[in-house]
């Protein structure tokens, strides 16, 4: 592994470190050094802006610059960034307390979303001494870099890089800084998939093991469905290299971490009976498995069927999966590596398991798909865009 490669992945750990570490802060109740914790992110990140300058690896740093700038100057208008995340953080600050949002007060507000990024805005807010609806959200922007230093470290130019950059911004467009998770899930999502490629490739290197768990940490902290795109992306790297099966299973322990990781806020909204929508749904009658035949049974139609399918499975970045696929078979496979392998299969299982949710929904499915699906799916039109690039950098 080359020194640059090794700066940003161990960059990319450290990043995620202050933000787990963060987390722990409020967790345990010390969030009266949060601030101090956010401070030292701060000065980090300039530090790490200066060693990227004599590395002459100043794209990753300069697009954060870029979207910090972007994030300052809008202010947080649509309703899940305003009335869920930055309220909860808000909730947060001013309660002083992690469990803040626990109390199920505005039951709209989604009370049991994890709140990994929510507190680096509450960390913000005590540092700065106040609370205003712009500043707190350019904190997760932050979380932004470990990603892009994982991207960077792959595709090992800057071309590429920018490449990358621009297909990935123009995809994920004002979802990256606008206050909302989606974009930050879908960089986590792609970028956790390479580190687990090259995890597979590497088993033995330290680096990219430790940076492996702090990413799906972080990736089930996000939103509450970075659980099951973890438990994808696992899935799918075994399906993809089953000659290494008994190999990978000895490694696979080390992902009981973050599953750890998420059961623990999982189990404090259980202790304070703070449900999800989908789970009042479909345990409105303490019968899972009947309430769900109830749903299919309604669902089961052509029509909803080709709405989901209508909803979902069409949205223009596909293509670039599609291109990248035809390339392979003009080329008869012969550049097809295990990590396209392993994109393809997590688009089609995420599709899926998507597919899956929204048949079982217990809300109105229309309503549903129209509000969820053109960001539910981003995950799946960035690793369409990343086979596409895969594609012309291995046909070069």
């Amino acid at each position: 592994m080359s020194a640059n490669i090794e700066f940003s992945l161990k960059q990319a750990i450290i990043f995620n470190i202050f933000f787990l570490g963060n987390y722990c802060v409020w967790l345990f109740g010390f969030q009266n050094l949060a601030s101090l914790v956010f401070a030292g992110l701060l000065i980090y990140f300039l530090y790490f802006c200066l060693n990227s300058i004599k590395l002459k690896q100043t794209l990753p740093a300069l697009i954060i610059f870029y979207l910090l700038l972007l994030s300052i100057g809008t202010v947080a208008i649509k309703w899940d960034a305003r009335s869920i995340w930055l309220f909860h953080a808000k909730r947060m600050f001013i309660d002083n307390s992690i469990f803040a949002q626990l109390d199920n007060y505005a039951i709209w507000s989604h009370n049991d979303y994890p709140v990994m990024l929510p507190l680096l805005s509450a960390s913000f807010a005590k540092l700065v001494g106040f609370w205003n609806e712009i500043f707190p959200k350019t904190s997760n922007i932050f979380f932004i870099l470990p990603p892009l230093l994982i991207f960077y470290s792959y595709l090992k130019s800057n071309r590429w890089f920018v490449f990358f950059s621009i297909g990935a911004f123009f995809i994920l467009a004002k979802l990256i800084f606008n206050g909302y998770m989606d974009g930050i899930l879908t960089l986590y999502t792609i970028s956790t998939l390479i580190i687990l490629h090259q995890f597979r490739l590497n088993p033995k290197n330290k680096t990219i093991l430790l940076l492996a768990i702090l990413q799906s940490c972080i990736l089930v902290s996000i939103k509450n469905e970075g659980m099951f795109i973890l438990t994808i992306l696992i899935i799918s790297l075994l399906l993809t290299n089953l000659s290494q099966l008994k190999a990978l299973f000895k490694k696979l322990w080390i992902f009981v971490i973050p599953y750890l990781f998420w059961l623990i806020w999982r189990l404090c909204c259980q202790y304070f009976q703070v449900g999800n929508d989908m789970e009042k749904g479909l345990l409105g009658g303490d019968n899972l498995m009947n309430n769900i035949y109830i749903v299919l049974n309604d669902r089961f139609s052509f029509q909803n069927i080709s709405l989901i399918s209508q909803n979902l499975f069409f949205f223009k970045f596909y293509l670039f999966g599609v291109i990248a696929i035809g390339i392979a078979i003009k080329n008869k496979f012969i550049h097809w590596g295990k990590l396209d392998a392993y994109l393809l299969t997590f688009i089609c299982i995420y599709l899926l398991f998507l597919f899956s949710i929204y048949l079982i929904t217990p809300h109105d499915l229309s309503w549903h798909l129209g509000t969820s699906t053109n960001r539910t799916s981003l995950p799946i039109q960035l690793a369409s865009f990343f086979l596409f690039l895969n594609a012309l950098k291995t046909n070069k």
